[in-house]
């Protein structure tokens, strides 16, 4: 008897109560590191590319916070593994969240490890929602380099990602953050 699926609404409340719990409880940490996930290293600075390696270097998620980020990312699986096709779309989702940790830190420098993970704990939860969209989520099929579907117009996006807008983004979902 296989594992249990899940479905869109079962991880979108499990991402839900994860962004209460960071909210009241801040966030957690996982110890060891650096981490990786679904090809994106999370790393307390920028890793030296590799020279001479067949398969490419992860996509480095930069954090003031590796040890809460970590475990944010730690719970984002556990929160989507089962969903169906997951393998084809976990280097997306987790790519995803790196980008966004990344553009978050470079807005707010200052920002705190809740701030931190409530933006990226968002971008997953967007993508959940996206996923259970009739569009879905696009994601490419073959890559070079780890490139995400997201990458190509992650440098055109016109809003900037701050902890306002992030605010925002969880108020109208009913979470006050």
């Amino acid at each position: 008897m296989g594992a249990a699926r899940m479905d869109v609404a079962g991880a979108r409340t499990m991402l839900r109560s994860l962004a209460l719990r960071i909210n009241e409880d801040g966030a957690r940490r996982k110890k060891g590191g650096p981490w990786g996930f679904a090809d994106t290293l999370i790393t307390d600075s920028q890793p030296t590319p590799s020279v001479d390696g067949w398969y490419p270097d992860p996509r480095p998620f930069v954090s003031p916070y590796p040890e809460q980020m970590a475990w944010v990312f730690s719970e984002v699986v556990s929160s989507t593994r089962k969903l169906p096709d997951y393998g084809l779309w976990k280097e997306e989702l987790f790519g995803r969240m790196g980008n966004t940790g990344n553009a978050f830190v470079e807005s707010e420098p200052s920002c705190s490890a809740e701030q931190l993970a409530l933006a990226v704990l968002l971008e997953a939860l967007l993508f959940v929602e996206k996923l259970g969209s009739p569009d879905g989520v696009e994601v490419l099929s073959v890559t070079v380099d780890n490139q995400i579907a997201d990458d190509e117009w992650v440098d055109t996006k016109i809003q900037k990602l701050d902890w306002s807008s992030v605010q925002t983004a969880w108020a109208q979902m009913g979470i006050d953050v």
